[in-house]
């Protein structure tokens, strides 16, 4: 079972075998977590800058 997940994936990789509407799926994915990603760092980054203003 293992095995055929990993084929599966590594099909889906190729670009050659991938449709469009999957990759656009993916790419909508990936740019929705590296936005909520980078909102947390930056509002941890103004917490950080903001202790170390006050000291």
């Amino acid at each position: 079972m293992f095995h055929l997940m990993i084929r599966q994936t590594t099909r889906m990789m190729q670009p050659g075998r991938i449709s469009s509407r999957k990759m656009l799926k993916l790419l909508k994915r990936s740019l929705k977590y590296y936005s909520r990603s980078n909102t947390e760092l930056s509002k941890a980054l103004k917490k950080a800058s903001d202790k170390t203003s006050r000291v």
